[in-house]
């Protein structure tokens, strides 16, 4: 039993690093700086549209090459940010939009909607919100500036990104930087 929970372990390590690395190759692709000043400019990129003022946060296909992420409109705009970058990791990772054009046009209209239990999928468009809004080695760069001791200041390297305090204090424990 322990053997198997290791092995699970060390695949879903390895799957996030894979996501890591998918998140900095849009990054290369569409040209973006870091840190990301305009989310909805890179979810354009890729067909996208951001609607605010609904309920929830979700993404659906609005279109054959066209989806929308429509997010919380009373979310605090870190946290939209964070959402968005998400959401687009759904389109990313979990449809064909990218791949199998023709296996996209033939999906159902939803995407990602919120409690469809697919805890999963959602941890991993986490992490490509993680990887595309603080990349492992700037985040690195940043996390050392912003260390004296044992003293992390997170709050600078959430200012850095333009993330929550909470986004960047979970990127840092996902990296082994900061202890859980």
């Amino acid at each position: 039993m322990f053997e198997d929970d290791l092995r699970r372990l060390q695949e879903m390590k390895k799957l996030y690093e894979l996501i890591d690395v998918l998140a900095l190759d849009v990054l290369r692709v569409t040209e973006t700086d870091i840190p990301i000043t305009d989310i909805k400019e890179l979810v354009s990129c890729f067909g996208g549209d951001v609607k605010e003022g609904y309920s929830n946060n979700w993404v659906e296909k609005t279109g054959p090459d066209s989806f929308t992420i429509f997010i919380d409109g009373w979310d605090y705009p870190l946290s939209q940010k964070f959402f968005i970058a998400a959401r687009l990791g759904d389109v990313i990772l979990h449809t064909n939009y990218l791949s199998d054009r023709e296996a996209y046009l033939n999906s159902n209209e939803f995407i990602f909607k919120p409690d469809t239990g697919l805890i999963p999928r959602v941890n991993q468009s986490n992490e490509f919100a993680y990887g595309l809004l603080m990349p492992e080695d700037i985040y690195r760069k940043v996390f050392s500036e912003n260390t004296k001791g044992d003293d992390v200041y997170t709050k600078n390297i959430a200012e850095y990104f333009g993330v929550t305090i909470s986004a960047a204090s979970e990127r840092g424990k996902r990296l082994g930087l900061i202890r859980r």
